[in-house]
């Protein structure tokens, strides 16, 4: 069986990954008229940045690998991700940082998320009253962070993270390990990364997981001081010229007006 990890509890079930935002990926035509792209902090390693508020965390040599597999993956509400229907977009460039945290630019189809009963998702992004994200992923295994036990199913659990009849475990709790406290955490292991949520009324198990920058088209209805353009030009300085981020740029300078 695959591990599921996310910010909240879910049912989830991996059926099949389609795109279903702004068509071929590597072509990246971008469509402002229908779309919004939003930027955000997506995911942080373990060895940085500590474990998330539900005692989950990635490994920087697992998530250096496995942060591609954003590529495509579904822009999701609130984590209701059971199909590829309940997705609004898609992930259209993540980034491994230096800093040991994955950087997603993602394509937000306006229409879906009106559908799916948020006419004002943008708006409020916009505004700063939506400001978090979550991400959601499958796993081959995990690791307990206090005895390095490698679990493929739930019956290969360690004491540490083994629940009981109540499904409860020691999972986020600091015990005494050697004289010092340490907390019991899960790391995943070769993780699949199928969606990436905006939580729309709660903040994420991660807390650095942020919004960093909304892209909206211009003349839309919507403020915005921002624009992908600076978005683009914010991950070019950071990252550095790739032919990706190169054709988003050239693709946005055509789009508008």
């Amino acid at each position: 069986m695959a591990f599921f990890v996310q910010a909240r509890s879910s049912k989830l079930k991996i059926l099949s990954r389609k795109i279903c935002a702004s068509g071929d990926i590597d072509g990246i035509p971008l469509d402002l008229k229908n779309h919004f792209y939003i930027r955000n902090w997506a995911v942080s390693s373990y060895e940085r940045w500590g474990l998330n508020c539900n005692a989950d965390g990635f490994r920087h040599v697992v998530l250096s690998k496995d942060f591609n597999t954003f590529d495509g993956a579904w822009v999701c509400l609130n984590h209701v991700a059971e199909t590829s229907d309940d997705s609004i977009g898609q992930v259209i460039r993540p980034v491994y940082t230096d800093e040991q945290y994955v950087e997603n630019i993602m394509a937000v189809n306006r229409k879906e998320a009106e559908a799916k009963g948020f006419p004002f998702l943008e708006k409020d992004i916009v505004n700063n009253v939506i400001t978090d994200t979550s991400m959601g992923a499958v796993a081959r295994a995990t690791e307990c962070t206090i005895c390095k036990n490698i679990a493929v199913t739930d019956k290969d659990y360690c004491e540490h993270l083994k629940k009981d009849s109540n499904g409860r475990s020691m999972k986020g709790s600091a015990i005494m390990v050697n004289g010092k406290k340490r907390v019991v955490g899960e790391l995943y292991v070769d993780a699949i990364f199928i969606e990436d949520s905006i939580l729309t009324d709660e903040e994420g198990a991660d807390i650095n997981a942020k919004i960093f920058n909304i892209a909206a088209k211009k003349n839309n209805g919507v403020p915005c001081g921002d624009t992908l353009f600076y978005a683009i030009k914010a991950s070019i300085k950071e990252h550095g010229r790739t032919k990706r981020l190169v054709r988003l740029m050239n693709s946005f300078e055509k789009n508008t007006d």
